[in-house]
């Protein structure tokens, strides 16, 4: 199992040009990693973000104060249709 933390440093690997891997074979160990999540809203890789729902819609935390209002968030969350988790405890 790869954490988090190696995915986000083999995908700056990556960018620089500095990794072995393919963007391709990249997202390939993404989706064979628990824990492993992307913004619905950037498709950015995410080790916390924004759950929303049931999971319908997950989101990081640049996308959530673009497409939501620091008051809609707070009613939402305490509404309980929204909330904050971790999907790795090491970053």
């Amino acid at each position: 199992m790869v954490s988090v933390k190696r995915l986000f440093e083999i995908k700056e690997e990556i960018d620089n040009g500095t990794s072995k891997l393919t963007e391709e074979q990249w997202m390939v160990l993404c989706e064979e990693q628990e824990g492993v999540r992307f913004c619905d809203e950037c498709g950015e890789l995410m080790a916390d973000g924004y759950v929303w729902g049931d999971g319908e819609h997950i989101e990081c935390e640049s996308c959530k104060n673009k497409t939501t209002t620091p008051e809609s968030y707070e009613t939402a969350y305490h509404n309980g249709e929204v909330y904050w988790t971790q999907w790795e405890e090491e970053m």
